[in-house]
């Protein structure tokens, strides 16, 4: 349930929030570099031989891949990316932590959760 809690809490802080992100001005050149070159890797392992396709071109020949709009656009991608790969893990030691807590928790607390999920007391061991 606490796993649940967080996750909602969370969805619902980024819900339709806007992140701005500030570089410097060294830092948004390399974004920039980093931007061109990950586009130009796109369109290449999509098959445009010179590195250079437009998200349509890219849409037609390959809808599972898209190109970045813009730095902006390049970061969220960056950041959801990295988002789907540790939530994961943070879940699972959010719920290995309640498991934990629980088993921990003394007799009086324990039947407390038995009632929250309409079992009968003691049904924690």
């Amino acid at each position: 349930m606490k796993k649940l809690l967080v996750l909602c809490l969370f969805s619902a802080s980024l819900y339709g929030a806007n992140h701005p992100i500030s570089l410097t001005a060294n830092q948004e050149t390399k974004a920039a570099r980093l931007l061109a070159f990950d586009n130009k890797e796109t369109c290449l392992n999509a098959g445009f031989n010179n590195g250079v396709c437009t998200a349509v071109e890219l849409a037609a020949k390959d809808p599972s891949k898209q190109l970045h709009v813009g730095v902006d656009g390049m970061i969220k991608t960056i950041f959801i990316d990295y988002m789907n790969m540790r939530l994961p893990k943070a879940d699972d030691a959010e719920e290995q932590n309640v498991i934990r807590d629980i088993k921990r928790a003394d007799a009086a607390k324990k039947d407390q959760i038995c009632a929250i999920l309409e079992k009968p007391a003691g049904c924690i061991p």
